[in-house]
């Protein structure tokens, strides 16, 4: 059985290739590709004989679906990305699936059971893979959120996702902080604005706090596994400053702390 990685982390790839041998020893792994570039070259080129490939949703040069737009497969592949589950559902389009990073065994155990029962099954049609591309690029890559109609003084002013640094509850309201400049309250909830926003740019460190990748100086070690965010100033902060007196937590938890640091070196 061939197996094909396409995976720009040397870690990720390294340790999907440890839990393959320890799940799947009798698999063969014909390569690890890092790029667009070489897994097109090597699917349109000279395609070894491949039975199953993972592949990053986002590689350096690019979406990882511009390869099966070029080169038409005829094999299953399970897709590694680290989006959350909202940016997921159009995966659930046939045997393809998906894993999200960083990868569990049991997901990983999960994603091979179902990859034995279609192969009992069925061969995957390149139809059905066409389908996912179209339906992932129309729910996906172009319908996050670009900008809020927020409420300042008398007036209604749109503000651009870009300008805030981060998004956050105190008391029973939602809050968007910018750069520079004041607070505004947000009528959407903060499990709304999860799904809305570009999972590229802005992570949901806990229950209170989604952060910008822009805001964030860094990750200081707490106890018990735990980060803490460090996140830069931003001026004009409200008084009294709900992320510098701590009203607002900004720890991320013992099992998010490798999702966090695999999003931050991405």
């Amino acid at each position: 059985m061939n197996v094909l990685i396409i995976e720009d982390e040397p870690l990720a790839a390294a340790n999907l290739r440890e839990m393959l041998r320890s799940l799947r020893p009798q698999f063969e792994l014909v390569g690890i590709l890092e790029t667009v570039a070489e897994a097109t070259a090597l699917l349109s080129e000279s395609p070894p004989g491949i039975d199953l490939a993972f592949c990053d949703v986002h590689l350096g040069d690019g979406s990882s679906f511009s390869i099966f737009e070029e080169v038409p497969v005829h094999f299953p592949i399970i897709f590694t990305t680290a989006y959350d589950e909202y940016a997921l559902k159009a995966f659930s389009v046939n045997s393809i699936d998906y894993l999200l990073k960083p990868i569990q065994e049991a997901g990983l155990q999960r994603a091979l059971d179902k990859f034995d029962r279609s192969k009992a099954a069925a061969t995957t049609d390149p139809t059905d893979l066409s389908a996912l591309l179209q339906q992932f690029v129309q729910k996906d890559f172009r319908q996050y959120r670009q900008s809020f109609l927020v409420s300042f003084r008398n007036r209604l002013i749109p503000v651009a996702v870009t300008d805030f640094q981060y998004f956050y509850i105190l008391g029973d309201l939602v809050y968007g902080q910018r750069r520079s400049g004041p607070r505004y309250q947000l009528d959407e909830t903060l499990e709304t604005l999860e799904a809305q926003l570009d999972p590229e740019q802005f992570f949901r460190a806990n229950r209170q706090l989604i952060v910008r990748r822009q805001a964030i100086a860094g990750l200081q070690r707490a106890l018990h596994g735990k980060y803490k965010l460090l996140l830069h100033q931003v001026q004009e902060p409200p008084n009294p400053d709900p992320i510098g007196r701590e009203l607002v937590k900004t720890t991320v938890s013992k099992a998010r702390g490798p999702v966090i640091k695999q999003w931050l070196s991405r």
